[in-house]
């Protein structure tokens, strides 16, 4: 494990004597060559010695993505998002040099918060898996028809709105009602959803409601459970011309990956590029995470969780059966 919180460089005297002025969100504030180079001997080192088992080496922080020289060394790049007040409130038994409740929120207000806009938040375009913030209450076993829909549609937003800030896009300037000129973002014109019946029809509101008038095509795959049969996919009504978009597959829960694999071969068989498809769930078994990335590395995956794995075609500890409890009390 290497923290980048080992890799602060040394502060200056006058530095030092203002700390509490040190912006330590900053790149500036980190020794980068130092990190680069740990990484590098780490990486072609010849020694060998017994360690416990592991042979993956975990680089984390909140700048990581960021620097590009760090990207080009790593395998699989990892974006933990999560909410506002979880990160204040983490600031608050964090922030160097604030003493105070005041202080906590001068610093985060003057540095982390700006930092987190300027630098960490737009290096999640980097990740091959994110991971927004999300809430857990779907997951209740005793929780009914219409909470279980309320809270998996606030989930399906999220994942859309996220999914859709890694789509290529343009600046556009427009004019407001008051005659001034505003710059915006333009995102790409070609694109589609497809979902995964029966369970991906659940997202297909949330896209509908950030992308007015989108298509949505749709993908069954013949199963029992999470167990794909012979016949793969027995059904596909895909844009005609399907080829030349951005692709959001949509898939709530996927387990062992089977079922996301031949609805990601449907696509590629229709001539979809690898690197434009998007899959888009909301929790994931790691052997599924496991899979479409080896099988597909140009192929970018957004969830919000990460669970311990899959019991008998289910994720667990998951939720169930989603579009039983979705679409049916």
């Amino acid at each position: 494990m290497l923290s980048q919180d080992a890799f602060y460089r040394g502060l200056t005297p006058e530095e030092s004597a203002d700390a509490a002025n040190f912006d330590f969100d900053s790149p500036d504030a980190l020794d980068e060559d130092a990190l680069v180079a740990c990484l590098t001997e780490l990486k072609r080192s010849e020694r060998t010695r017994r360690v416990p088992p592991a042979d993956v080496i975990v680089v984390e922080g909140i700048l990581i993505l960021h620097m590009q020289r760090i990207r080009e060394m790593l395998n699989m790049k990892i974006f933990v998002d999560t909410d506002d007040d979880v990160r204040l409130a983490r600031s608050a038994t964090s922030c160097r040099g604030a003493a105070t409740l005041e202080g906590v929120i001068a610093q985060y207000t003057r540095f982390v918060k700006p930092a987190f806009d300027r630098f960490v938040g737009p290096s999640r375009r980097h990740a091959d898996v994110i991971i927004p913030w999300a809430g857990g209450q779907q997951r209740h076993r005793t929780t009914g028809l219409t909470d279980f829909a309320f809270y998996a549609d606030r989930l399906n937003r999220l994942v859309v709105e996220a999914g859709l800030g890694q789509l290529p896009f343009a600046e556009k300037t427009v004019v407001t009602p008051t005659g001034h000129p505003y710059v915006g973002v333009d995102f790409a014109k070609k694109l589609c959803g497809v979902s995964i019946i029966r369970s991906g029809e659940s997202m297909e509101p949330a896209l509908r409601a950030c992308c007015q008038g989108i298509k949505i095509g749709k993908i069954l795959i013949h199963r029992s459970g999470d167990r794909v049969l012979e016949d793969h996919a027995v059904f596909a009504k895909l844009p005609a011309d399907i080829a030349d978009r951005y692709v959001l597959l949509l898939d709530p829960i996927v387990g062992t990956g089977e079922t996301a694999v031949q609805a990601v071969e449907v696509l590629l068989s229709k001539g979809v590029q690898e690197n434009k498809i998007l899959f888009l769930s909301l929790i994931m078994a790691p052997e599924a995470v496991h899979r479409l990335c080896r099988s597909y590395p140009r192929l970018k995956l957004l969830t919000t969780e990460i669970d311990e794995g899959s019991e008998n075609y289910q994720v667990v500890p998951g939720v169930g059966l989603f579009g039983d409890r979705y679409f049916t009390d």
